[in-house]
């Protein structure tokens, strides 16, 4: 997981520190990409609860 978090990582600290502007499209695929993370492993911890309750 932490290799699929650094391009997230890298691009917010470059708008939150170095002031870099991102355009709309940019900013579109920053929310589905940490959507798609958090879904993963939201749902990853869904199952796996799911198969230690069987």
């Amino acid at each position: 997981m932490l290799t699929l978090t650094n391009p997230l990582v890298a691009t917010a600290a470059g708008f939150l520190v170095l002031g870099q502007t991102l355009t709309g499209w940019q900013l579109t695929g920053f929310a589905i990409a940490l959507t798609a993370l958090t879904l993963s492993q939201t749902l990853g911890a869904v199952r796996a609860g799911a198969r230690r309750v069987r």
